[in-house]
């Protein structure tokens, strides 16, 4: 998953700690040797033409790659996702049932009134700039799959920091 979204660990984790999890991502290298033996047919200089005989050669390709692990997963609890925590209700005695209990007798407090129009407005220029950042993330992705090489590894970097600006963006959008 974390190298099919061309992440490193630190933007992995940084990744499942906006999801509610602490995450230790480790790398490591990993290296690929095939060889393989190519047969071709032989030409004649003169005519251009093959003469019906063979030659072979092994060639020998070495690739290298990231592979990565997640060490260890645990919920921190933001989002929702501490499922460790436990949860009582204080003990009631006889007594305090016997007593009435009930309410305190104080008048509810009053919550700041919220101008809505603002919120509504801080709302939709957020998602305009989501669309935004989502659509430059989906060209990005798009140009890393018609590259190779070099100008992949730009254009996968460029569709990464269009992630971290989508996060950026949600975290704003939740407050």
């Amino acid at each position: 998953m974390i190298a099919a979204a061309g992440m490193t660990a630190e933007q992995a984790e940084s990744y499942f700690a906006a999801m509610g999890y602490d995450a230790e991502v480790e790398e490591k290298p990993v290296t690929t040797t095939t060889t393989r033996t190519v047969e071709y047919p032989v030409i004649d200089e003169r005519t251009g033409y093959p003469t019906g005989e063979k030659k072979s050669m092994e060639l020998t390709e070495t690739t290298g790659t990231t592979a990565y692990a997640i060490k260890t997963i645990t919920p921190n609890g933001s989002y929702g996702g501490d499922v460790n925590v436990e949860t009582t209700a204080p003990e009631t005695s006889r007594e305090t049932l016997d007593e009435g209990g009930g309410g305190s007798g104080n008048e509810p407090e009053k919550v700041d009134e919220i101008d809505k129009d603002d919120v509504v407005e801080r709302y939709k220029e957020t998602e305009d700039a989501l669309d935004d950042v989502r659509d430059a993330y989906d060209d990005a992705s798009k140009a890393a799959d018609r590259l190779y090489g070099a100008g992949r590894i730009a254009a996968m970097a460029k569709a990464n920091a269009q992630l971290l600006k989508e996060i950026g963006l949600l975290k704003e959008k939740k407050k």
